[in-house]
């Protein structure tokens, strides 16, 4: 209730049909609570005296859609994005990316026979993006048998928060198809600043070998999946990384 009051995130938690915010804001918070602890909507009824699952099964159907989480998440973000004690952490330019696992029903089988991490007991991922201030800004709920790499850039250019992420971190299952092509352009500006470099010290450049280059290399990806950070090499706003000098042979 009380973040509610400080956001107002809970107003885009609207009616499909009609439009209108839900009425009751308590039963609409105990949905999300259900939701958000995967406690599932008979407990939380059975947990809330004057809750039934009648009220709280009709309120999600009608209330809990995909872009309504997506709009108050951003909410949500933004909120601790402007927060003066924010900026103690980052700038929130940088993100990260991992996927969490759920065991579901074993009547759900199918969603999980062909994963080779979780083998086949069922079950389905959380996907969430976050930010360096430490706010998730981004979360699908995905397949366990679909690659995490599907989903890296859906977070990067789908979400509705007010972050403007510059580099994003991710593990090894979402780095190896979705992260070369987000970072390519832009390892394609520094070999091309490379290039030039080379050509201002008067060295010459054979330009039939520049299509072996690639924009790409793995030494600046984070491949762990944690949540790390590394200021003291980051570059100023509008500046590039130093160029690496090469050895004398």
């Amino acid at each position: 209730m009380e973040v509610d009051a400080w956001t107002g995130f809970t107003r885009h938690f609207t009616h499909v049909k009609t439009g209108e915010s839900a009425a009751d804001r308590a039963l609409l918070l105990a949905v999300i609570l259900a939701d958000a602890i995967n406690l599932g909507l008979a407990k939380m009824a059975d947990s809330c005296p004057g809750i039934t699952y009648a009220k709280l099964s009709w309120l999600q159907a009608w209330h809990i859609r995909e872009e309504t989480y997506s709009a108050a998440l951003a909410d949500l973000g933004n909120a601790q994005f402007v927060h003066p004690f924010a900026a103690h952490w980052s700038d929130g330019s940088t993100s990260s990316s991992d996927g969490q696992r759920f065991r579901s029903a074993a009547r759900a089988h199918a969603m999980g026979n062909v994963n080779p991490k979780y083998g086949s007991e069922p079950g389905v991922q959380f996907y969430t993006h976050i930010s360096d201030q430490y706010a998730p800004f981004h979360t699908k709920v995905i397949n366990v048998g679909v690659r995490d790499a599907t989903y890296v850039l859906d977070g990067l250019l789908y979400h509705e928060s007010d972050l403007r992420i510059e580099e994003h971190y991710t593990d090894t299952s979402s780095a190896a198809r979705s992260t070369p092509s987000a970072f390519a352009p832009s390892g394609t500006k520094r070999c091309a600043r490379a290039v030039q470099a080379l050509a201002d010290g008067g060295q010459a450049v054979d330009e039939t070998l520049l299509r072996h280059l690639s924009p790409l290399g793995w030494e600046h990806i984070n491949l762990t999946g944690d949540y790390v950070w590394r200021h003291n090499k980051r570059a100023e706003k509008g500046d590039f990384r130093p160029l690496r000098r090469a050895l004398n042979r």
